[in-house]
């Protein structure tokens, strides 16, 4: 990751329900999904560009109890 890279949008871990990794061939997109929502909001959707980013998340997750799960959701409304 370039260190002048700037991340538009944080989001505290508290309302997070679930991480989801979705996609084929190398070329996942990643969705975050908040609780009390339906689906994960288009703005919490983002892709890595290389698996070490994927492989950080996953431990992050780990480490606090975030379900990390291969599932399907709509990325553009």
């Amino acid at each position: 990751m370039k260190p002048d890279l700037k991340v538009p949008v944080s989001v505290s871990v508290k309302p997070v329900e679930e991480i989801r990794r979705w996609g084929k061939f190398g070329r996942d997109v990643i969705g975050i999904k908040l609780q009390g929502r339906f689906d994960v909001p288009a703005r919490l959707t983002f892709r890595f560009r290389d698996e070490e980013g994927m492989e950080a998340l996953s431990r992050w997750a780990e480490a606090r109890n975030i379900a990390f799960t291969r599932k399907s959701f709509v990325r553009w409304i």
